[in-house]
């Protein structure tokens, strides 16, 4: 008897060890999908994000520019 409670004391040890390394290993599956996650974010906002506000502000300066100059080669109205 003393050796069934030995036996099936190292199988719910086992199991208790299986448990915890499944548990390992989806913690490891979140931690690098959530790695890869950002990294994708951050490929996206290099790609796309900031070549669309490069383009905005290079238009926003070209448009300030012209307005300016527009405004500075105007002749000053004598009345």
């Amino acid at each position: 008897m003393a050796k069934e409670r030995g036996g099936a004391s190292g199988s719910s040890v086992r199991s208790r060890f299986q448990q915890r390394l499944a548990e390992a290993n989806n913690f490891q599956k979140a931690l690098l999908t959530s790695l890869l996650a950002w990294m994708a974010l951050g490929v996206w906002s290099y790609l796309i994000v900031v070549p669309i506000l490069s383009a905005v502000a290079f238009l926003w300066l070209g448009v300030t520019g012209w307005l300016v100059w527009r405004i500075w080669r105007k002749p000053a109205s004598c009345s």
